[in-house]
């Protein structure tokens, strides 16, 4: 197997595992956060945000691996680490949303639950 495709495997089964483990984990999840957020719209969000977060941050870290490079390989892996550069403005991009709704969140008037 090329060097291209051993990449591209580590990547696909780190997807996997990650997958996998959102579907196990969303309907606990989703509990628990109805019980917190006071209505399910609230909890749906977060819901979905930590879902972004359980696949999108393993894949980035699996796009860190870099094997042995030859010279016909290097314009590959720089590619791929740009990619990697941008998941992870993505991913700070979604780490600032959160924290300012998480803020207003924890200010914000709750509607009593009756």
């Amino acid at each position: 197997m090329n060097m291209i495709g051993i990449y591209l495997l580590q990547i696909s089964i780190t997807g996997f595992i990650s997958l996998a483990v959102v579907i196990y984990f969303r309907p606990h999840l989703s509990r628990i956060l109805t019980d917190l957020c006071g209505t399910p719209e609230r909890a749906q969000f977060w819901v979905v945000f930590a879902n972004i977060f359980l696949l999108a941050l393993p894949l980035v870290f699996s796009m860190g691996y870099h094997p042995q490079q030859k010279e016909s390989l290097v314009l590959f892996f720089s590619v791929t680490q740009q990619i990697r550069n941008n998941l992870l403005g993505l991913i700070f991009a979604l780490l600032v949303i959160g924290s300012g709704v998480s803020f207003f969140a924890l200010i914000a008037p709750h509607p009593s639950v009756k």
